[in-house]
């Protein structure tokens, strides 16, 4: 009797925590957290990178915004040196942000560039390498500058939590050398400006509403 009661109180106490973090984050953006950016040769002076991101936010705390989805990102560093690399963009592979969602609270999006022979073997920028600019794509193709930081470990250095109350999971076992010339990019925005969906995927969106109303007024005449 004892032992079951005792199962019981343990169970509620995980529902209750389960409860607290339900209430505390629930607004989650899951990334793939490593973007392949392929095998470069730099050239002295300024190199510009661009690629994306793959989103997705999760139903119901993202409601009809849910789904996934792309967001362009551009780097630019500079080097006194011709190089060839292979270059990675590092995201966290899941941002919280407090629930429920606010679409005009701000985020704080953060990602680095990583070199590395394979997406499980990454390591630091090379030597005399500088990121000087990043930004980001909002889902209405809007650019949104970054703030650059150098730092040195990725274990010690990343940010684990975000200035609006974001929490911040990297998966950092894919790197082979942890310490070196790393650049920190982070990118603010309104939570509804980067769900936005793309032109193309509203336009997909309002199509299917379209049709839905359609069929409705047919159904109901």
């Amino acid at each position: 009797m004892l032992r079951k009661g005792l199962a019981i109180g343990m169970l509620g106490s995980l529902v209750i925590l389960f409860l607290i973090r339900a209430s505390s984050f629930g607004g989650l953006i899951e990334v793939i957290s490593v973007e392949d950016k392929g095998e470069v040769i730099t050239i002295i002076g300024h190199n510009e990178f661009k690629s994306s991101m793959t989103v997705t936010l999760h139903w119901p705390d993202w409601g009809e915004l849910s789904g996934t989805y792309r967001r362009g990102n551009r780097e630019v560093f500079v080097i006194d040196k011709i190089i060839e690399e292979h270059f990675f963009n590092v995201y966290p592979v899941a941002i919280e942000i407090p629930q429920p969602v606010d679409l005009q609270q701000l985020i704080t999006i953060p990602f680095f560039m990583a070199t590395g022979q394979n997406p499980l073997e990454l390591g630091p920028l090379p030597d005399g390498a500088q990121v000087t600019s990043a930004e980001m794509q909002d889902g209405s193709g809007t650019w949104h500058p970054a703030n650059i930081y150098s730092f040195f470990d990725v274990f010690v250095d990343l940010p684990i939590e975000g200035p609006h109350g974001e929490t911040y999971t990297w998966d950092l076992d894919r790197f082979a050398t942890t310490q070196g010339n790393f650049y920190l990019a982070e990118v603010t925005m309104s939570a509804g400006v980067f769900a936005a969906p793309e032109p193309s995927t509203l336009a997909l969106i309002l199509l299917g509403g379209l049709g839905w109303s359609a069929l409705r007024r047919k159904r109901l005449s």
